[in-house]
């Protein structure tokens, strides 16, 4: 049971339509003019970067156990 959830999640996680999702929200993250706030445009841009930065470490840490 263990070894299927564990499964599913990699399926999920790692797959095409999860990197264009986060694609997608440093995107918006990128081009969000609507916020006026200098400091959260930025704080938004951060976290934004945060979760891309995030997502390529953690396939690289998977590659390398991996491989």
């Amino acid at each position: 049971m263990d070894d299927n959830q564990k499964f599913e999640f990699d399926n999920d996680i790692y797959s095409s339509e999860f990197f264009e999702f986060v694609r997608s929200i440093l995107v918006a993250a990128s081009h969000h003019t609507q916020v006026e706030d200098s400091h959260l445009k930025q704080s938004l841009k951060e976290k934004a970067l945060a979760v891309g930065k995030k997502t390529v470490m953690d396939l690289l840490c998977k590659c390398f156990h991996n491989g």
